[in-house]
């Protein structure tokens, strides 16, 4: 499972910049978590939004991060602060909140590259 990333609320802005937004994000991330090496072990999300009036404003960035525990500790904080200044470097007005949330692979997830031991397919009762 890989780390998601999305960012929500940004306003209009051309190719070029979203790319760099991209690659500062991807910086940031390898910066905290080790087994991210490129932009391939991690997935990065821009949903627009359907309401233009304030966008650019605030912004929401949400980590969703594989097999961590809902114990968020300094790590996890290092990881939604960093990523949060990736953003801010890119529209330095705005408000950012940013926020890692944590789930259990072993607890109903799925990807078509698993790398999970044979017991995430059994029952939790059953672990």
């Amino acid at each position: 499972m890989k780390p998601v990333i999305t960012v929500y609320l940004l306003p209009p802005k051309h190719e070029d910049w979203m790319q760099a937004l991209h690659a500062d994000i991807v910086a940031a991330t390898m910066a905290c978590l080790p087994y991210v090496k490129s932009e391939k072990d991690m997935i990065t999300l821009f949903p627009p939004d359907l309401m233009k009036k304030g966008l650019g404003e605030e912004i929401h960035v949400q980590i969703s991060l594989p097999g961590a525990t809902n114990n968020c500790g300094a790590a996890e904080y290092k990881l939604a602060a960093t990523v949060g200044m990736a953003v801010q470097k890119r529209l330095p007005g705005a408000y950012i909140q940013s926020k890692v949330y944590p789930y259990c692979v072993q607890d109903g997830a799925w990807s078509s590259e698993p790398v999970l031991p044979e017991t995430a397919l059994q029952p939790a009762q059953e672990r």
